[in-house]
């Protein structure tokens, strides 16, 4: 038996009559997108195409220079302290202080850190 001929899929179901994906905007979104989209023509904003996203970005990078340190630039001399010894003073010259404000006298061997 002969079914007949194959009918096209547009024929046979209802076919979207807006762009794919706008039926789940809300009237809110709808407005927000329809007005970027009059923003994005005003301007007259283009799709930029990856090649000459491409050919921007080298063009950027060939042109960047390397960052040149200062001829005078020295760098900080160091105490020659170890970080234990550097506490070691700090803590002995709070105590000083301490003892400075109450009145307190005492010899000097007894802030000596070391």
């Amino acid at each position: 038996k002969d079914i007949g001929t194959q009918r096209k899929t547009s024929d046979r179901q209802q076919q979207p009559t807006q762009t794919r994906g706008s039926a789940a905007l809300s009237p809110r979104e709808q407005q927000r997108k329809a007005a970027k989209e009059r923003m994005a023509a005003r301007s007259g904003a283009t799709k930029v195409k990856s090649k000459d996203l491409k050919k921007s970005a080298d063009k950027l990078l060939a042109t960047k220079k390397k960052k040149t340190v200062d001829p005078n630039y020295k760098p900080q001399k160091t105490s020659g302290n170890t970080r234990r010894e550097k506490v070691q003073i700090k803590r002995a010259a709070k105590r000083l202080m301490r003892d400075l404000k109450k009145g307190v006298d005492r010899p000097a061997s007894y802030y000596n850190p070391y």
